[in-house]
């Protein structure tokens, strides 16, 4: 019973096989059974703490290797500032051409510049929704099926004036600001607040000037004013 028991345990921890110990049950042996179990105990025990030294050198070897390789493997910020690098010295002004069909670029009033000089027409209700103005950092998305989508990324700071219309043109309009100042704004935002020459807007402008404006709302005869929906 005692050698099937040692047997077991080999089996269980996967330890090499030692070497077997034949009892020869003699008289006398017989008579003391518990001192061959305890010498088979020992045996056990002494075989079980060279397999836990030995397991815990392999665990703590481990865990050494894999921190040197965790210590090898780039963070995430240290990675965006390796993509953010990349595309500033790939574009002269620091606008970045994405593989996957996103462009980044300047809004011009009308239009987005790309880093090579490319212009995109932005949909005018879009802009107008969206207040754009000249500074304004757009990002482009081009779908597999041709269509383009413009993101407003971030926005220069702007002032609120007020405004009177002067006339309208075939492709803009012309404000005169209280102050003297003189700028464009697109036909989307006077056709829906149904602006005519002489009435008066409020305006947003560039902090630090520019040509184009963004209309804000319509001033009512009635000092009620009107603005797009969710703006």
């Amino acid at each position: 019973m005692h050698e099937s028991t040692f047997k077991s345990l080999q089996e269980v921890f996967g330890l090499q096989r030692v070497t077997e110990k034949t009892v020869t049950v003699s008289a006398e042996e017989a008579k003391q059974p518990q001192e061959t179990l305890q010498e088979l105990i020992a045996e056990m025990r002494a075989v079980l703490q060279k397999f836990e030294h030995a397991l815990g050198n392999v665990i703590s070897s481990s865990a050494s290797r894999a921190e040197q390789a965790q210590a090898l493997v780039p963070t995430q910020s240290e990675r965006s500032r390796e993509i953010s690098l990349v595309r500033s010295l790939d574009s002269p002004f620091g606008l970045a051409r994405d593989d996957r069909g996103v462009i980044d670029g300047v809004f011009d009033g009308k239009q987005m510049v790309a880093d090579d000089g490319t212009l995109y027409p932005v949909p005018e209700n879009y802009a107008s929704k969206s207040k754009l103005l000249e500074g304004d950092l757009l990002q482009l998305v081009k779908t597999p099926d041709g269509r383009n989508y413009f993101k407003q990324t971030s926005r220069v700071p702007r002032r609120i004036k007020q405004a009177r219309l002067v006339h309208i043109e075939a492709s803009h309009g012309f404000v005169r600001t209280d102050d003297g100042g003189s700028y464009q704004i697109l036909l989307a935002p006077l056709r829906f607040f149904r602006v005519n020459p002489g009435e008066q807007l409020t305006i947003e402008v560039p902090e630090t000037g520019g040509v184009w404006a963004a209309v804000v709302g319509k001033i009512e005869s009635w000092y009620t004013s009107q603005t797009y929906a969710g703006t």
